[in-house]
């Protein structure tokens, strides 16, 4: 076995690529039981062919069916018996594969969970089962107002590329997806260069990357392309009538990726503005005014786009207000003082969110490999904490000037019909 070993932190962290590509990623937990283990594939929704999205989705749920080695039973018994938890997500730039287990079971918990990624049967009758019960999901989805209208917010906001469908797809797209799509899928993105196997707990990196040689040494490369198509930039204004009980409205517009220097600057300004009781949305629009049932700002950042939102949940006749009064509170603070007292509030709600979330194991098991994929290596936390500090208001204000123009912003409204 040829392996490249890349230490970017002794202590903690060790990256060991395979002769093939493979990359694996350990963060050194002592004083811990238990591992989590992710097999992260670098294909997300938005490399759902047209027509079929919805197939990356479906391929994590086929997934947990029948292998060339067990059946679905099998596999369920096998986890359990270890006392292994185990489940997968699908974002719209990846898939991933984990499961928690105590450290003398990592091996095991391994072999099982690389069965169901290198070796699916796609049974006719199991795909069949996937989709009715993808297909409820998707229902279900739309039965939740808040949900859809961010899935709609996307599909709008980000027009003609891979980021504007749902990640499930759509009931249509789903009935269409095909046992050769799930083969081809298969074929194309489980590939060494294209997955990263990343743990965290109190596991030896070394005796760990054997293992794991053993089963993916057999991959071949594929080559393809990482590229995205460029993300064109459009305003719009649309409204769909819901039988909903509230007007359900998103304001948004598009932010850069997450590589991006204004990116700690962005998540603070969301926070100064629609986190929490205490943020200025908050208190303008429900706590003075009695205007909104929910109201937040958040973002969210993709590997070369992002997106800066503003949700509430408003009553049909407060609509209209409710706006106007979002639009200038936007203008408030391109225009008048943003205070260190609330600068501050922000910035801890920062570091609260990323320390709290990092706590986890599986977070952390996460975060290693989707910064893989998009960086090339580890984010060092410790410095993304001495960014936030380093925010001044000035530099909160200049970015509120940058993209807190009014004409670039697009609103998505749930008009109630009740």
């Amino acid at each position: 076995m040829i392996t490249k070993n890349i230490k970017f932190d002794i202590n903690k962290y060790k990256k060991t690529e395979l002769e093939n590509g493979l990359r694996v990623i350990s963060e050194y937990i002592p004083n811990v039981e238990s591992f989590a283990l992710g097999i992260s594939i670098n294909a997300g929704s938005r490399r759902d062919p047209q027509g079929l999205s919805g197939l990356a989705h479906f391929f994590e749920h086929i997934c947990f069916r029948d292998t060339e080695n067990r059946s679905s039973k099998q596999i369920a018994y096998q986890f359990e018996s270890i006392g292994a938890n185990t489940n997968a997500f699908t974002t719209k730039e990846m898939i991933c594969f984990y499961a928690r287990a105590l450290k003398q079971h990592f091996n095991n918990t391994l072999d099982i969970l690389s069965d169901l990624i290198l070796y699916p049967k796609f049974n006719v009758k199991d795909i069949e089962k996937e989709r009715n019960i993808i297909i409820e999901e998707i229902k279900s989805i739309e039965d939740d107002p808040e949900e859809l209208i961010f899935d709609i917010t996307d599909n709008i906001l980000f027009k003609n590329s891979g980021l504007a469908p749902a990640i499930a797809g759509t009931i249509n797209s789903v009935k269409n997806i095909s046992q050769e799509n799930l083969i081809v899928f298969k074929n194309k993105y489980i590939t060494p260069e294209n997955i990263v196997i990343s743990f965290t707990g109190n596991i030896n990196h070394e005796k760990a990357v054997e293992e794991i040689n053993r089963h993916f040494s057999h991959l071949k490369k594929n080559n393809f392309s990482n590229e995205f198509a460029k993300i064109s930039t459009h305003k719009t204004k649309t409204q769909f009538v819901k039988p909903y009980h509230q007007n359900h409205i998103v304001i948004c517009r598009k932010i850069p990726g997450i590589k991006h220097k204004d990116r700690i600057s962005l998540i603070i300004l969301a926070s100064l503005l629609g986190e929490g009781t205490s943020s200025r949305l908050y208190q303008k629009l429900r706590e003075q005014r009695s205007l909104a049932y929910s109201i937040f700002a958040n973002v969210h950042f993709f590997s070369d786009a992002g997106a800066f939102y503003i949700y509430i949940a408003t009553d049909k006749s407060n609509a209209s207000k409710s706006k106007v009064l979002i639009f200038d509170e936007l203008q408030n603070l391109i225009e008048k003082k943003i205070h260190s007292t609330e600068l501050k509030r922000a910035k801890e709600l920062t570091k609260t969110n990323i320390t709290i979330d990092l706590e986890s194991l599986s977070a952390r098991m996460q975060r290693l490999a989707k910064y893989e994929f998009i960086f090339g290596y580890n984010e060092d936390v410790a410095n993304v904490i001495e960014q936030i500090n380093s925010i001044q208001v000035e530099d909160i204000k200049q970015t509120a000037i940058k993209y807190f123009d009014l004409g670039s912003w697009e609103t998505i409204e749930f008009v109630s019909n009740i």
